[in-house]
């Protein structure tokens, strides 16, 4: 029974601070809100081994002006066994294919440290390799990035083009 009461607490107090914890956290690092939502995450495993994750953001919705050219994605990506290759690493690993709807990005620009999109997007891992991905423009609400590993383990990712914030 004290257990039962103790938990119930516990988490209405967490309750109670998520939502406090967030939009301080949002106005701290001065995020657009729409970034934080259309935040995704996927993994690729092996025998319950992290093999290779990917972290996205579809861009198009947090600043449609400034995106407007293409289907743009921030990602970051970690691959548990390219960092001992010094060129193919990242999304430059040939084992894994980033595709939109089936389409192949037709630019994808590595970001450095320095670079101003890094800077403002809330993924910050050093073993991560971050990039900002341009696929043609699709015709579907509905888009479905896929990380993939030889046609063997993938990661779907699906964001909606028109994001509704109530």
């Amino acid at each position: 029974m004290k257990f039962s009461a103790l938990l119930l607490v516990s988490l209405l107090l967490f309750n109670g601070c998520t939502t406090d914890v967030v939009k301080n956290l949002r106005s701290y690092l001065g995020y657009d809100e729409e970034a934080l939502l259309a935040l995704k995450k996927g993994v690729i495993s092996k025998d319950g081994d992290t093999k290779a994750t990917i972290q996205a953001i579809y861009l198009n919705n947090t600043d449609k002006a400034l995106y407007e050219n293409g289907e743009n994605f921030f990602v970051a990506v970690y691959i548990a066994d390219d960092f001992d290759e010094s060129k193919n690493y990242g999304l430059k690993n040939s084992k894994y294919k980033l595709n939109l709807n089936g389409s192949e990005a037709f630019k994808v620009i590595e970001l450095d440290e320095s670079s101003t999109l890094r800077k403002e997007m809330p993924l910050k891992s050093r073993w991560s390799h971050y990039y900002h991905v341009i696929f043609n423009k699709i015709d579907a609400n509905e888009l479905k990035l896929v990380f993939a590993y030889k046609n063997l383990a993938k990661s779907v990712l699906i964001y909606q083009k028109e994001l509704q914030l109530k």
